[in-house]
């Protein structure tokens, strides 16, 4: 966890991730992917649909708007979705979470 907190992109990025798919949407696991956003274009894609399914609409349109006008192909930014998704898989078994449908944001977590 020393890269985490010392605010490494990479580890804001997975952690961040683990937590969305592990204990759904909150303030905090989103933040974690906004501030790795910039150099991850993962993080950016994770942090726009996962923001859009917590209800916040406009933060998340925006973000994938950012994100779509950075890359050069509509194929790359399907190449992008489908990293996530393997790495969400990677992170913990399909459906062991409790974001497993749409949820509105925690705001209590």
């Amino acid at each position: 966890m020393k890269c985490f907190d010392a605010g490494n992109a990479t580890a804001l990025y997975v952690e961040g991730l683990r937590r969305l798919v592990k204990y759904g949407p909150s303030i905090e696991s989103l933040e974690l992917l906004h501030r790795a956003e910039r150099p991850i274009v993962y993080a950016a894609f994770a942090y726009g649909i996962f923001a859009i399914c917590a209800g916040r609409y406009e933060e998340g349109r925006t973000a994938m708007h950012i994100l779509a006008l950075n890359i050069s192909w509509l194929d790359e930014m399907v190449e992008i979705g489908e990293a996530v998704m393997a790495q969400i898989a990677d992170l913990e078994p399909p459906l062991s979470g409790t974001c497993n449908s749409i949820k509105h944001l925690n705001v209590e977590a």
